[in-house]
């Protein structure tokens, strides 16, 4: 478990907590004043969700909203990191999966 905290480096500035259930890894931000750096822009984006069209799911009990996938994946574009590449081929073939 960790935070919630500030956090900055060359990707990420923003506040947010990290915490461990059942094996399952969850990471909490703050929304407000997140932002994240884009190499292909050259410069930080804000991190703007639209709140009305997050996703509600519960896990562990709690209800929680979710961002929305195509935001998601519109910020894991623009960071560009090896880590984002595999979870963008990880969301196209879960959605291949499930939408045949």
């Amino acid at each position: 478990m960790w935070g919630p905290e500030h956090f900055r480096d060359e990707n990420w500035d923003l506040t947010f907590a990290k915490l461990e259930k059942h094996g399952v890894q969850i990471e909490l931000a703050e929304a407000e004043g997140a932002r994240y750096y884009s190499p292909s822009a050259g410069r930080w984006l804000n991190q703007d969700i639209v709140f009305n069209a997050s996703e509600k799911r519960v896990a562990f009990g709690v209800e929680l909203e979710i961002m929305p996938k195509d935001q998601l994946v519109e910020y894991k574009r623009a960071l560009d990191r090896a880590v984002d590449r595999l979870d963008l081929a990880e969301i196209a073939d879960s959605t291949r999966r499930h939408h045949p």
